[in-house]
């Protein structure tokens, strides 16, 4: 019988797990979808896919494991000679050998989600202000901590985590792309990033 834990982390994973998976990890409005876009972008030019890349198409370029579950096993474009990466917004999960964390500054990060949760219904701007909202343990503060700690202070030699910081993203897209996808196995040159940031 599974434990608890392990079948928390498999909710998380996709049914064809591979070795070679990479996942995009963040904290909810950190930067995840931006960041989706300006790979997926990046690749198509370094292949000449022609596919577009839009609010419509990422989902299926790089699916959110949650979502998707049952995702096929090709990669990025559906190019089985290319990685396969997935968007997912959960803490440490030991199936996630390879990760690009994307961290941003939590206090940009909380204003947005509670204008993002508004949006969708789950927060109630006029019984929930957001001085509360920061101290409320599933959304606040001590959520986007326990998301992020579990994810930095793991010490597991099997899985390669690198962190990227959402405020580095905006300041140097170029270099901070450029590393993302070396780390892929995908070395886009600079002038293809420049075009894809565009």
């Amino acid at each position: 019988m599974l434990s608890f834990a392990k079948k928390n982390h498999q909710k998380f994973i996709p049914r064809h797990p591979s070795q070679e998976d990479i996942y995009l990890v963040s904290f909810p409005k950190s930067g995840n979808t931006w960041l989706r876009f300006l790979l997926a972008t990046a690749i198509k030019l370094h292949y000449d896919i022609k596919r577009e890349v839009n609010f419509f198409s990422i989902h299926d370029i790089i699916p959110d494991v949650w979502i998707s579950r049952d995702i096929r096993c090709q990669g990025i474009f559906g190019e089985s000679a290319l990685p396969r990466i997935l968007k997912s917004h959960s803490s440490h999960n030991p199936y996630y050998h390879r990760v690009l964390l994307l961290v941003r500054d939590p206090r940009d990060t909380l204003i947005s989600y509670y204008y993002y949760l508004s949006n969708y219904g789950k927060v109630d701007l006029d019984k929930l202000p957001f001085s509360e909202f920061i101290k409320d343990n599933k959304y606040g503060v001590q959520a986007w901590l326990k998301h992020t700690d579990s994810w930095l202070k793991v010490n597991r030699p099997a899985q390669i985590i690198r962190v990227f910081r959402y405020e580095d993203l905006l300041q140097d897209p170029e270099k901070q792309l450029y590393l993302m996808l070396d780390l892929i196995g995908i070395p886009v040159d600079f002038d293809k990033i420049k075009l894809a940031i565009e």
